[in-house]
């Protein structure tokens, strides 16, 4: 823009000069007015004609009209449009986006400017129809625009495309009769000749290529057989005679195709010398013309003067590569500034005062950390004043997240508190709850930012999935778990636990006194492990021994509160946690995949007694339904699925039994009211029993005891959610772009709602079911809530109540003295020191 009002200013100068002089002070005057006519008064004369008959469009400003408005979103358009964008029809917004933001805004028929060029828009079909009845009346009064005509002369002349009034009819009188049927059929065996040359050279090419398929860009070959067929057919010579001709006509059209040519906008094409020099350039290199025309029209001097300019030409063709690649720089690094302020700071406050105003407050944030900083100084406190194997009590919540619980006291049930630029808001209101359980629209999810942190862990399966991809999973999933299917595992849970307790039963007669002191939770993941692998993959567990081992330490190196709480992390750093991570990823990736392709083969082969989870998966992904999206039909995908699924499925079912485990050996009477009510449902034998569902039922207090320890210790500990749009909660909308928690361990404690005795472990409350436990029983949420309740649920259910019931009868157990109680937070609630137990053998057992 800078250089196009340099050459105006030029051009305006030397203009004055040489019409200057007392005598010609009219003449200036002469010019100024006609400057001031074409650049300003006609523009608004012909928007003012415009405006009255109801066309609007952009405001332009004085001299450039709408040209900043164009450039700005021209640019836009470019840093938003990535090179190699899959194929689409829809490719008009890439051309000229303005025309088409400008037509959503203003409607099929608008106006614009560029300079003192006019222009209307027209994509009215009404309006159409009337030009072409003008057309057909043979009026001469509609033509190509002039302005356009001079520009791209050196490409067309004065020929028919550039023509207007009585040149372009005497023009078309003489060339359209050429170019009727009669006389065009003519040329089909030049045609046919032409086209048969270049598919001999594309066979040439095939039969060169490898495996009898070549990769050819065929628009180039396409172009040369045009230029052929026309030199042959019109003007009797051949594309080889022509090559020169169709070259230099290409270099000229590429020089012409700029948009400010098409748009009127300002060009110098006669103001410089430069430019004429370029300009012959196109057609014939300047010492062809010096060459062809020396003796008539240029003489030695002129030639040295052409040559030194063409040297300067290249000079500033130099320079202006240089401005433009520094302008693209500093527009780059404009948008990336834009970008993080957007994200870091006017996304954030934009969400806060939405938040605001619907009277939820919270802690203060400080830029650019949000509330980080006060929330490791309230973990710090917490740290310092609480001693390792504290004595047992349920009230240990603090203890995890002790800033939640702060800020709770201190803001009520709902607050708001950020960290970095992510906004969250806390909710431990059971309406609330209520509300959200409502919601099944997928425009609620797993935080997005989560779902990227346990990528390595997770993939993207059924746990960190959102939208379509989530719903996908969880219809295929979820049916191998309802009751009809799980109840057929009983057999494999009863097999692995007998095995474990054999273990346990050879330490016990190891050991003085027919008492052992063991740390159980180890063996309850082997155990829940086996159990996962043999009823869902067709494995044992010693077959998938690495595959959970490389999975807990992986798990370990990703429960870090700054993954859980948004908090500044480096996942793409090549650090030496992160290259552990991708390390540990990567031998769980090629493990599972192997016990994948095994299963594929033994699939192929007919080898499976019965279908499993992994083999129902497989003959899924295989399916033909061209309405299931391609990635879900990759080895990837079920890869990432039964990393879900191990992950899922062994851990918190094994972290609950040890927490019952620990809560029965804490409580001895309760321990044997459980152990009497298993003798009475199923009396010596309890595989008898197993496969008849109805005494499961019939374990009402082992049942309540479930229910019960996962309230007081639930494996998971918080509940998140993220608006991927602008959700109604109750009385609240929360925003675009709000992570919601629900901090599980307080919502199960909480005296409103669990009565004066929630610290307390009472069975009781659970007698007449979940519904009556509570006055919210929403507020419940051991399996999670809503449309993402956990499909494993009925599993994980039966499958503590088979191993309980078999460990019940066979052992009595108490804590042991070196038990030390220390829940923390490793994804899941775990016992930091493990559960350690003292396990004696009943006499006279149930077998």
């Amino acid at each position: 823009m800078a250089a196009q009002q340099f050459f105006l200013f030029c051009s305006l100068t030397s203009s004055l000069e040489e019409i200057r002089g007392p005598e010609n002070d009219r003449g200036i005057c002469n010019v100024l007015i006609r400057v001031c006519h074409e650049v300003w008064l006609k523009p608004r004369q012909i928007q003012s004609m415009l405006w009255r008959q109801g066309i609007r469009g952009p405001q332009p400003s004085f001299p450039y009209g709408n040209i900043s408005e164009i450039q700005k979103i021209q640019s836009s358009m470019i840093n938003n449009t990535s090179d190699g964008q899959p194929v689409s029809e829809n490719w008009t917004h890439s051309l000229f986006p303005y025309l088409q933001q400008w037509r959503q805004e203003y409607g099929p028929a608008y106006m614009y400017s560029t300079g003192s060029k006019q222009h209307l828009y027209v994509s009215d079909p009404e309006l159409l129809r009337e030009l072409r009845l003008k057309s057909l009346n043979n009026s001469l009064d509609l033509g190509r625009s002039s302005y356009r005509g001079r520009p791209f002369q050196p490409l067309v002349g004065d020929g028919i495309i550039g023509a207007n009034g009585s040149n372009w009819a005497y023009q078309r009188k003489l060339i359209a009769p050429k170019f009727f049927l009669n006389k065009v059929k003519n040329m089909v065996g030049v045609i046919e000749l032409s086209t048969i040359a270049m598919m001999k050279t594309w066979e040439n090419h095939i039969i060169e290529s490898e495996g009898g398929v070549t990769d050819m860009i065929i628009d180039e070959d396409l172009k040369s057989l045009s230029a052929d067929i026309i030199s042959r057919a019109c003007f009797g010579s051949s594309y080889s005679q022509g090559n020169q001709i169709f070259s230099k006509i290409t270099s000229l059209q590429y020089a012409l195709s700029k948009q400010s040519v098409l748009l009127g906008l300002f060009n110098f094409r006669f103001s410089h010398p430069i430019t004429l020099t370029e300009n012959k350039s196109f057609f014939l290199s300047p010492k062809d013309i010096i060459r062809i025309h020396q003796d008539k029209f240029i003489s030695s001097h002129e030639v040295q003067q052409i040559d030194m300019k063409i040297e300067s030409f290249a000079k500033m063709e130099q320079g202006l590569v240089a401005e433009i690649w520094w302008s693209l720089v500093v527009i780059g690094a404009c948008s990336v500034l834009i970008r993080v302020c957007h994200e870091v700071w006017l996304k954030l406050r934009r969400i806060r005062s939405v938040l605001w105003r619907q009277g939820i407050r919270g802690p203060q944030p400080s830029f650019p950390y949000g509330n980080i900083s006060e929330m490791q100084k309230i973990q710090s406190s917490m740290i310092n004043n609480t001693s390792d194997g504290q004595p047992i009590s349920e009230n240990w919540i603090h203890s995890l997240f002790p800033y939640l619980q702060q800020w709770s006291q201190e803001y009520g049930p709902v607050y708001m508190y950020s960290t970095g630029s992510k906004q969250h808001m806390y909710v431990s209101e059971p309406e609330l709850l209520r509300e959200l359980g409502l919601i099944k629209s997928l425009d609620l999810g797993r935080p997005s930012y989560l779902a990227g942190a346990f990528q390595p862990l997770l993939g993207d399966g059924i746990i960190r999935a959102n939208g379509n991809n989530w719903a996908y999973q969880r219809k295929l999933i979820a049916p191998e778990f309802f009751l009809n299917k799980v109840k057929n595992m009983v057999g494999v849970i009863e097999q692995s636990t007998i095995v474990m307790m054999k273990t346990w039963e050879n330490r016990i007669l190891e050991s003085e006194g027919g008492v052992a002191d063991m740390i159980i939770d180890e063996d309850l993941k082997s155990l829940s492990a086996d159990i996962i692998s043999r009823a869902c993959f067709g494995s044992s567990y010693s077959q998938g021994n690495q595959i959970f081992s490389k999975i807990a330490s992986l798990q370990d190196a990703l429960s870090k509160p700054s993954v859980l709480f948004g908090l500044f992390n480096f996942r793409f750093l090549p650090t030496k946690s992160n290259r552990e991570i991708w390390r540990l990823k990567k031998e769980v990736d090629t493990l599972i995949l192997k016990v994948v392709k095994d299963c594929q083969k033994e699939n192929q082969k007919g080898t499976i007694p019965k279908k499993n989870l992994l083999q129902m998966m497989l003959e899924s992904a295989v399916a033909s339904d061209d309405k299931v999206p391609r990635r879900f039909k990759t080895d990837r995908f079920i890869v990432d699925l039964c990393k879900n699924i191990y992950f899922a499925g062994h851990e918190t079912t094994a972290l609950a039994a040890s927490w019952i485990l620990m809560l029965l050996a804490l409580h001895p009477e309760w321990q044997e009211c459980v152990r009497t009510e298993i003798h009475e449902v199923c009396g010596e034998q309890l595989s008898n029993h197993f496969q008849d569902m109805e005494a499961f039922r019939k374990l009402k207090m082992l049942t309540m005891v479930i229910q019960e320890s996962i309230r007081l210790y639930g494996s998971a500990v918080v509940m998140s959610r993220e608006a991927f749009a602008d959700i109604k909660l109750g009385e609240f909308v929360v925003p675009k772009g709000v992570h919601m928690w629900f901090f599980i361990p307080a919502l199960h404690r909480d005296p409103e709602n669990w009565g004066l005795d929630a610290l307390e472990f009472k069975l009781e409350r659970f007698a007449q079911g979940i519904s009556k436990a509570c006055k919210y029983p929403q507020a419940y949420l051991p399996f999670g809530y809503g449309s993402r309740l956990c499909i494993g649920q009925t599993f994980a259910m039966l499958e503590l109540k088979v191993v309980l019931s078999l460990i019940l009868s066979k052992f009595s157990f108490s804590l042991s003295p070196e038990y030390r109680h220390s829940p923390v937070f490793k994804m899941l609630l775990m016992p930091q020191h493990g559960v350690r137990l003292l396990l004696t053998k009943l006499q006279g057992s149930l077998g």
